[in-house]
């Protein structure tokens, strides 16, 4: 016991590592004490630490000690539940939050991490109701009506994210993150120069906002148009030429505009050493917009070198191996345009296209009966595409005659 206090002491005067060695020889006599388990797990929380992750390992083994010796004090599984998610471990943080909210109802804190822990997981329903529980429960709840605007975002209830926004600017008439989720939902109900009014609050409010000012663009170029929003973007371009984003949206807006050389030169410029903020993604975008422009110039060598290009950059790139395949497909290399549309059949999903080239490549192929197998699978993730069953009967047709010269020579020979 003396330890025990002796560590509460420490605790308090912020003696992090004196405070540990104390409630460790008290727990090496008592280990069946659950809240001294709590409190060695406060200590590794509490301090900082260049290995975050061991303290809180070390941090969930004290804990799941105390749930285990206490299991009806709802404060160790909300504790718990709240190191499992800082860690990642979503699922074992919903069990732990659901136990501290059915053990503590009025606890709004336990509700408000277990509409986390649910948003985390994907449950986006069950984590709407969590947090409107914690925003009843609370007397500011500003965190909770925050996470509620970006379920209902996420499930398109635009009107729900307004609400909600503006519920936080009463409280809080400049909080940063409020006024952007008010953009983001004014713009979801299609009102972009308010979208537009409230982002440009909000912009001041953040450290280098580059993917906020990319959404000031976009709403500039809705509520005004695309020379309007053409002219903004190049006042930022030439304040931060370095910034690769901005020439990447410029890129996009001249092919827009009807400019492809233009288009191209902006692109070239983005992907060049030096260049900052571009992803791997974005990378990959615009490689596959040089090499579409390549294909359709007739430079066919380019166009692989790009369009390669962006599969190394992003290898789920599905348009980089469909313009590929098509490349391929123009050089008359039916084989290597097959085995492009294959790597792109394997990541597609429920995408009909890649089945679609396929069928294209085995009908040229004179490959009739494959030919159809594609083009039936391609029908089937796509029942309104026309032109996939028009290419489907031409194909069925000539697979009977085929089959029928077939036939009528092997009669021949016997």
């Amino acid at each position: 016991m003396l330890q025990f206090l002796l560590s509460r002491f420490h605790y308090q005067a912020g003696s992090y590592p004196a405070a540990l060695a104390a409630i460790q020889e008290a727990l090496a006599d008592w280990p069946d004490e659950p809240r001294w388990q709590a409190h060695a797990a406060k200590i590794y929380l509490v301090q900082e630490s260049p290995n975050r992750l061991q303290a809180l390992a070390n941090a969930i083994n004290y804990l799941e000690q105390a749930s285990t010796l206490e299991p009806e004090y709802s404060s160790h599984h909300l504790a718990l539940g709240q190191v499992y998610l800082e860690s990642g471990q979503v699922q074992r943080a919903l069990q732990s939050l659901e136990q501290a909210s059915h053990l503590k109802p009025e606890n709004a804190e336990g509700w408000f991490n277990l509409a986390k822990a649910q948003y985390l997981a994907g449950d986006l329903e069950q984590a709407a109701l969590s947090a409107e529980r914690a925003i009843e429960q609370m007397e500011e709840p500003v965190d909770a009506l925050m996470l509620r605007a970006e379920i209902a975002l996420e499930t398109n209830n635009y009107r729900g994210a307004l609400s909600r926004a503006q519920a936080i600017l009463r409280l809080i008439p400049d909080q940063p993150k409020a006024l952007y989720l008010l953009a983001k939902a004014l713009e979801g109900l299609n009102r972009p120069a308010e979208a537009l009014e409230a982002l440009e609050k909000a912009l001041p409010l953040f450290d280098q906002p580059v993917e906020m000012t990319l959404e000031r663009l976009q709403l500039i170029k809705r509520s005004q148009s695309l020379e309007a929003g053409m002219r903004a973007l190049q006042e930022l371009i030439s304040q931060n030429p370095k910034q690769a984003d901005y020439l990447a949206l410029l890129a996009e807006w001249l092919l827009e505009a009807g400019k492809q050389d233009a288009a191209m030169q902006a692109a070239r410029l983005a992907l060049q050493d030096g260049m900052e903020g571009l992803s791997r993604k974005k990378r990959a975008d615009l490689h596959t917009l040089i090499g579409l422009h390549m294909r359709r110039t007739g430079q066919l060598d380019q166009a692989i070198h790009h369009l390669s290009e962006a599969i190394t950059q992003s290898s789920d790139h599905l348009d980089a191996y469909l313009e590929l395949g098509k490349v391929y497909q123009e050089r008359r290399e039916l084989q290597q345009a097959l085995k492009v549309y294959q790597k792109a059949i394997n990541m597609a999903g429920g995408d009909y296209r890649p089945y679609y080239q396929a069928g294209l490549v085995l009908k040229d192929s004179k490959d009739y009966m494959a030919a159809e197998a594609m083009l039936r699978r391609a029908a089937q993730l796509a029942p309104d595409e026309v032109s996939v069953h028009r290419l489907l009967g031409a194909v069925v047709a000539l697979n009977l005659v085929h089959s029928h010269r077939l036939v009528a020579t092997q009669s021949k020979e016997s």
